[in-house]
């Protein structure tokens, strides 16, 4: 296990961070919201909790996949995720996806420091 600085964006918001890496898998909490990446050669797995609820989602290129929101006042909401782009590093990766049902596209990326 080891310590991590963690600078990521998602969409037109950047945030900074200390966070956790143990083998793949990287722990941060940020802005109140407790993320779990798990990142793979081929694919990045999502967990964001939050205030709001649970998302979970997971991004393999030109794939579309069942993200599930798990929304305090609503519910489970289902949603179709489509991949464009999805670049993974070493110590960073960049996703480039959109929401099937609305046509709304987004973009995440990430990077760390072993401190």
């Amino acid at each position: 296990m080891s310590k991590v600085m963690i600078k990521y964006k998602h969409d037109n918001e950047t945030f900074s961070c200390m966070g956790i890496l143990n083998e793949n898998k990287l722990v941060f909490v940020s802005n109140g919201d407790h993320l779990e990446i798990i990142k793979n050669p081929d694919e990045i797995q999502i967990t964001k909790k939050s205030k709001l609820g649970i998302i979970n989602m997971s991004f393999k290129l030109n794939e579309v996949r069942i993200a599930h929101y798990d929304v305090t006042d609503m519910g489970n909401v289902p949603l179709n995720i489509k991949t464009n782009i999805l670049i993974i590093k070493p110590r960073q990766f960049f996703v480039d996806y959109e929401i099937v049902e609305s046509g709304d596209k987004h973009q995440y990326e990430l990077e760390y420091e072993v401190i």
